[in-house]
């Protein structure tokens, strides 16, 4: 007490006192509790720990003193503890019930954070709010599904360490990942969903468990570390969303939140755990880009002229990622058109696109020679598409729209393949994608006319993949 007095540069009459207005607990009873905390965890993830190692490895003289305090602190032996709440049953994948819930001291001891006392005079974020981007791989994993009640997560986490230490890999050469498909707090406890897993590199085997395989997705990552106790992750998550995201010009991924715990408690200290949050996202968004206009002379196209901070490329508001190369490409996949033909298709239109464009605008954009196709680029290879396809029409050449929308890309190839109403809903209705002939005819309206509608990136991608399954057949389908 008098090394902690002084650590706090507080004389022992004040000390006391002011510990418990902050804590809630006296100084003896508070360092109890964190180490009957430990002691719970071990207990209940650490099965192959002995009693006598926990009792150690949590600051008891020995086994009898440690059994002595948790039964009176719980009402419970460590034994029948770790029997009861967390031990082997007959069928790992057994319900909890009602019967099996902790008691209020044990459930104190579990969630020891100080949430009603010390955390709400803490105030101190556990990130540096120095969030990273980066090229999450793809990862196979094994893994546990929860779904139901949050506070039975614990539960679920038990055997899949369990099955973990049955089966492998070892949490010290595989990493270990939740996958966090919801909030608790703005979901009913019987439709909460959660998954914990660890990064394999063999198939996992049927197990009593009932742990499968699974993977993470690759993709862009936006990765925050929190560090610290994890009743302050929910904080580190939100600042992700609330405070980042807002200033980060990006886009989400339809993909769920996940963290990797990269060291956790009771392996390491509270203090010292440290989570990385992962948000996946879609792709940044370009705040400033490039303006092209054509200038037509007596042969047609004859050069262009760059104007700058002007948008292109983008289908016009903030949120909606797909840009004129995704189409491109899956175009030219629809058609199986090599690089010979793309460049027939662009000549079409009187363009002299060279190969050297094609393959830069045919790349991924995080490769370094990825070059973005202007909207005006790109509505002269769909009027050349309309040419190849249906031949060239007499006269001046068709406008070349210097802004493209995703209505303008779909009534262009709307004209290309010749495709009435009833052709494009059974193209959509082959992605899954139903709407009726009125919602159709509202995409191909003139803007300003009070029956337009928008068409979104979810439709303009559904289209293609229908026309993808159409013309290429259903052993194509993504």
């Amino acid at each position: 007490m008098l090394e902690l007095a002084d650590v706090a540069c507080f004389s022992m009459f004040h000390f006391q006192r002011l510990f418990a207005l902050y804590t809630g607990f006296g100084v003896a009873k508070y360092v109890l509790f964190l180490r009957l905390k430990k002691a719970c965890w071990q207990l209940a993830f650490r099965q192959h720990m002995s009693m006598i190692d926990i009792a150690l490895s949590c600051g008891f003289n020995d086994q009898h003193s440690f059994s002595r305090a948790f039964k009176r602190e719980s009402g419970l032996s460590p034994l029948t503890y770790r029997k009861r709440y967390f031990g082997q049953r007959a069928q790992p994948h057994e319900t909890v019930g009602e019967s099996m819930q902790p008691t209020d001291t044990l459930t104190t001891f579990l969630n020891l954070d100080l949430k009603h006392r010390l955390s709400v005079n803490d105030s101190k974020p556990h990130h540096n709010g120095q969030v990273k981007l980066v090229d999450f791989p793809f990862t196979a994993i094994a893994f546990l599904a929860h779904r139901g009640c949050p506070t039975t997560v614990l539960h679920t986490v038990s055997r899949f360490i369990q099955w973990r230490r049955e089966n492998g890999p070892s949490a010290k050469i595989s990493k270990t990942f939740n996958i966090l498909y919801d909030d608790p707090n703005s979901v009913a406890p019987e439709t909460y969903r959660f998954d914990v897993g660890a990064s394999i590199v063999s198939t996992v085997k049927f197990n009593q468990y009932d742990v499968q395989q699974g993977e993470i997705e690759g993709g862009r990552c936006a990765v925050l570390r929190h560090i610290g106790n994890n009743s302050k992750l929910g904080d580190s998550i939100g600042y992700l969303y609330r405070d980042w995201l807002c200033k980060a010009n990006v886009v989400l991924r339809n993909a769920p939140l996940f963290i990797e715990r990269v060291q956790d408690f009771p392996d390491v200290t509270e203090e010292n755990s440290i989570i990385d949050i992962y948000l996946p996202i879609a792709k940044l968004i370009v705040a400033q880009a490039r303006f092209f206009i054509v200038l037509w002379g007596q042969h047609g196209y004859d050069s262009v002229i760059e104007f700058p901070n002007d948008p292109i490329g983008r289908r016009t508001l903030i949120g909606i990622t797909m840009i004129n190369n995704d189409v491109m490409r899956r175009i030219r996949y629809i058609f199986d058109f090599n690089d010979k033909q793309m460049l027939e298709v662009f000549a079409q239109a009187e363009y002299p696109a060279t190969t050297t464009q094609l393959h830069s605008w045919l790349r991924k954009e995080e490769e370094p020679e990825f070059v973005r196709i202007t909207d005006l680029q790109f509505a002269l290879f769909l009027n050349g598409l309309i040419n190849l396809k249906r031949g060239k029409r007499e006269g001046a050449p068709a406008p070349v729209e210097r802004v493209l929308t995703n209505n303008i890309i779909l009534m262009k190839l709307k004209i290309a393949l010749n495709l009435q109403a009833e052709d494009i809903l059974a193209i959509m209705d082959k992605s899954d994608f139903r709407l009726s002939k009125h919602e159709l005819s509202a995409l191909f309206r003139k803007p300003g006319n009070r029956h337009y509608r928008e068409c979104q990136d979810q439709f303009l991608r559904n289209f293609l993949k229908g026309l993808q399954l159409k013309l290429r057949g259903e052993a194509e389908k993504d």
